[in-house]
């Protein structure tokens, strides 16, 4: 983050004798992720240094306060004083504010500024990057677009079953929300690649992923209803501030729609490994684990502690996704579930 705060003048870190705080201090707590200390800080020397609009901007965009931070940024992007590289930082997180809140064209318009100014490499590519992500590159120029309640489809070309296509992953939408009663900041963006190689390619990275910070889906017609969506609902039923890997993506295998019997699917792993699976040992080292360990035991592992504990208790879990704090939510019966569990893995093998 360091990298993208530039501030412009000689006097950057002279302190207000009355405070005894400088811009310098608010970076600091900036990177520490003191964001409102950061803010506060920042907000004296707005008269003197354009960069304080800048720090302030991306605390609030840090915060997903994007419509307070939006004022902060166009004042750093419009500033004649500011150093080029904070009036391009302004924009490239302007672009993503106004896409946050569904403002497409306002949205391409300051990341196109972003990349044309050409300040540094890194804004260049942050802008790139998002404009890619985001569907707002001139790549996307021809693709079209439908929408319904709660989805805006990007197609590079029509399929022939779109309307029961969208239908379906409209109420496979309703039906996961209804667990998790999630209220998504805007429309989900879904882009519905035809060819997989190509957007692979394009977008550097395997389909199908979400990024649910911006409600954004890229995945392909064979790709599972739920799975991506859950990614989406299930990050705003809640502030999720610790995930982990067993638990987020079980969860969305846990509502994928796929009729997959995902006992079955661990049981076969096992086996073909030739390992006895401990749940509290991969829980920890999740980083660390292959997918297909993965996805099948977060998915009964996400079964078997909704079905014990409750959706009330679940929820709490996906804001902080550790052992340590399921452990403090479910107290001792935790523990028992998961030799329960553990038994039934290795006695269908």
């Amino acid at each position: 983050m360091l990298s993208r705060i530039v501030l412009c003048s000689c006097c950057t870190f002279i302190a207000f004798a009355t405070y005894g705080q400088t811009m310098k201090d608010a970076i600091a707590l900036f990177e520490k992720g003191k964001l409102d200390s950061a803010i506060a800080i920042s907000k004296r020397y707005t008269e003197t240094e354009p960069g304080a609009y800048q720090i302030i901007g991306q605390s609030l965009l840090e915060q997903n306060k994007y419509n307070e931070a939006i004022p902060y940024l166009e004042k750093g992007k419009n500033n004649v004083s500011a150093e080029p590289s904070v009036r391009a930082w302004c924009m490239n997180d302007l672009g993503i504010a106004y896409f946050k809140k569904g403002e497409y064209g306002k949205a391409k318009e300051n990341l196109s500024d972003c990349v044309a100014l050409n300040a540094t490499a890194n804004s260049v590519k942050s802008a790139t990057g998002a404009a890619i992500l985001f569907g707002l590159s001139n790549y996307y120029d021809n693709w079209i677009i439908r929408e319904s309640r709660h989805i805006v489809f990007h197609f590079r070309h029509i399929p022939d079953n779109v309307d029961l296509y969208m239908a379906a992953t409209e109420a496979a939408f309703d039906s996961i929300n209804r667990f998790f009663r999630a209220v998504l900041p805007k429309k989900i963006d879904y882009f519905v690649w035809d060819d997989v190689k190509q957007g692979e390619r394009y977008l550097r990275q395997p389909l199908a992923f979400t990024k649910p910070a911006f409600c954004v889906t890229h995945t392909s017609m064979d790709n599972t209803r739920g799975h991506e969506l859950t990614h989406n609902i299930s990050y705003y039923a809640t502030t999720v501030k610790n995930p982990s890997n067993l638990v987020f993506e079980g969860v969305a295998c846990y509502f994928d729609f796929s009729g997959r019997d995902w006992m079955q699917e661990i049981r076969r792993v096992t086996t073909a490994r030739g390992m006895n699976i401990s749940v509290v040992g991969t829980w920890k080292s999740a980083e660390h684990m292959p997918e297909g360990i993965l996805y099948p035991l977060g998915a009964v592992l996400t079964g078997a502690l909704i079905q014990n504990f409750g959706m009330d208790k679940f929820i709490q879990l996906l804001a902080d996704q550790s052992y340590d704090n399921a452990k403090r939510i479910y107290g001792p019966a935790l523990d028992d579930m998961i030799k329960d569990l553990e038994r039934r893995i290795d006695s269908g093998r």
